[in-house]
């Protein structure tokens, strides 16, 4: 009888040093899911950092072609109005060389105009390259910090998945030295409760649910000679000094 009693007590030790465990694999579990969300969330900022540079590129190579519309729309204006001159000798009466002037007038306003038009472009264009500088810039400093920043959690990857392999072995060790029903019975209660199937009774109190523990049931649990579950949440139980 007495030896059964030891087995029990060491199946207990083994149940909360495998709770242990798999608290921790569970906690690095996570840890390393999220290791990839961080990765693609810093790319989704670069990508959007790229795409708002060639947004603006895109604004000024437009402005770039409004520019040369408007260069050559000066330069037809001037054409026409070299050409209108031109043809002064041509001129044989007073009423022809009023309507050739009224005609060079429109073309110097036509001109004055595409003039006028062309420096708001330019103007703009200047604006928007500033913009450029600063957005290419950006650009590149949030390379950088993506290039750390993916590198970091790479080599991060791998601390956890080296202590992960490093647990999940220490967890089969002490898996094997719990009876199968029991390991099955402690498995099933790890994954509906919340990832804690054996909890510590303090104060008369189960930890995992807060219920206080009935006395005789209590003064059972003290002894840590066998398994008990608790009446109220079904964890394993254990006393804790």
């Amino acid at each position: 009888m007495p030896s059964e009693q030891i087995a029990i007590s060491e199946e207990l030790k083994s149940l909360i040093e495998l709770q242990v465990i798999d608290t921790a694999i569970a906690d690095l579990t996570r840890r390393k899911n999220r290791l990839p969300e961080i990765i693609n969330e810093a790319k989704q900022f670069l990508t959007a950092s790229h795409a708002d540079f060639l947004n603006v590129k895109t604004s000024y190579d437009n402005l770039l072609k409004e520019k040369r519309t408007k260069e050559q729309a000066v330069e037809d204006e001037d054409a026409k109005i070299e050409k209108l001159k031109s043809r002064t000798s041509q001129i044989k009466t007073n009423e022809e060389y009023q309507a050739l002037i009224r005609e060079v007038d429109a073309a110097k306003k036509a001109k004055t105009k595409q003039e006028d038009a062309l420096l708001i472009v330019l103007e703009k264009a200047e604006d928007v390259k500033k913009e450029i500088n600063d957005k290419e810039q950006k650009v590149k400093e949030e390379e950088k910090k993506f290039a750390a920043e993916e590198s970091r959690i790479k080599a991060d990857f791998t601390i956890v998945e080296d202590e992960l392999n490093k647990l999940l072995k220490s967890r089969d060790e002490h898996g094997s030295r719990i009876g199968k029903d029991l390991l099955k019975r402690y498995t099933q209660l790890f994954e509906s409760k919340n990832n804690l199937a054996v909890a510590a009774v303090k104060n008369g109190n189960c930890l995992g649910c807060h219920m206080n523990i009935p006395p005789q049931t209590l003064t059972e649990i003290k002894k840590n000679s066998k398994i008990i579950q608790c009446f109220n949440c079904s964890r394993i139980l254990y006393w804790k000094d």
